[in-house]
Formats: structure tokens, C-alpha cells, sequence
């Protein structure tokens, strides 16, 4: 005789950091937040991809454009991560995709053109797309390691860890 078994197998996702946002008010995801960034978000992820990774404890979440106004599509550098609480804002949290230094969420050559172009001092970075283009997260600007890490990136040699 024939015996036939389904076997289910469920992945419990690994619970993620606590950070208290304000009084009574806290998250829990496994992205990082600093105190004013938000990162470990990866290229393609989407408001609803995130929102679903954010366990929000007496608040609520939403995903916006640098200007404020509801964000659609994939996230993106400059993006604002806003935490509520009954409707107040309480927090924001700058979103940083390593790589991504022109806010399309792609990373690709034009983001390397204009890593070439702070290098050379032609056209400077700044604010949040600054903190995207150091790749190797070592605080020491943008350097030609920097380049090298976004070169082998865009080539599918390396990923950017997020």
C-alpha cells in the first residue's frame, strides 16, 4: 500500500530590533534606524514591502517623497520614512539606499556619474544622497573605494550591502 504525506514547513522571519521612537511609542523591524536614517531597505522594495517588514507598536507608518507628498513605487534615497501616532507625526526617518544617489531607486550608471562628479568637484552630493554614495559605510566620504564598490556593483560582480 501507497502512503502519502504532506509535510508543511513554515519559516518563522527572525524578529527584529525594538527602537523606541517616543514615549510609548516603538518599532520593530530588521532594517536599521540611526537616529535620523533609515537603511538596510533593498533596490525594488516597495511602501507596502517595508510597511509589512515594521511591526508598529501604538503607531502608525508611512512612506513619503523628500517634499512630503505620498510616495508610489520602489523606495528610493530621499525618501522619509513617518512614524504617527493618532494622526500627529512623531518622527521621520531619512531613507538611505547605498548606491542609489540620485533617488530613483536604481542603481546604475547614472548614480556612477555623478560619484565621478563629486570626486572630480564638479558637482558636489549632499544631504542623504551623500550619505548613500559611502559604500563601505567607513564615514571617510567618497573615495575611490567607494567607486570601486558602486563600479562592481552596477557590473553584478559585488552587491552593496545595504
Amino acid at each position: 500500500s501507497q502512503k502519502t504525506y504532506n509535510i508543511s514547513v513554515v519559516r518563522k522571519q527572525p524578529s527584529g530590533e525594538t527602537t523606541n521612537v517616543v514615549d510609548n511609542v516603538s518599532l520593530e523591524t530588521n532594517y536599521q534606524l540611526g537616529d535620523t536614517y533609515m537603511t538596510g531597505l533593498q533596490p525594488g522594495e516597495t511602501e507596502q514591502d517595508i510597511l509589512s517588514k515594521i511591526t508598529f507598536k501604538n503607531c502608525e507608518g508611512i512612506l513619503l517623497n523628500a517634499d512630503r507628498s505620498h510616495h508610489e513605487g520602489p523606495v528610493a534615497t530621499g525618501n522619509v520614512l513617518a512614524i504617527f501616532q493618532n494622526g500627529v507625526p512623531v518622527k521621520t526617518y531619512e531613507v538611505i539606499l547605498y548606491g542609489d544617489l540620485n533617488g530613483d531607486g536604481k542603481i546604475n550608471n547614472s548614480d556612477l556619474i555623478l560619484m565621478k562628479k563629486h570626486i572630480l568637484e564638479t558637482n558636489k552630493l549632499e544631504g542623504d544622497f551623500l550619505v548613500a554614495a559611502d559604500l563601505n559605510k567607513a564615514g571617510d566620504g567618497i573615495t575611490n573605494r567607494d567607486m570601486v564598490l558602486l563600479k562592481k556593483h552596477i557590473l553584478s560582480i559585488e552587491t552593496i550591502g545595504q
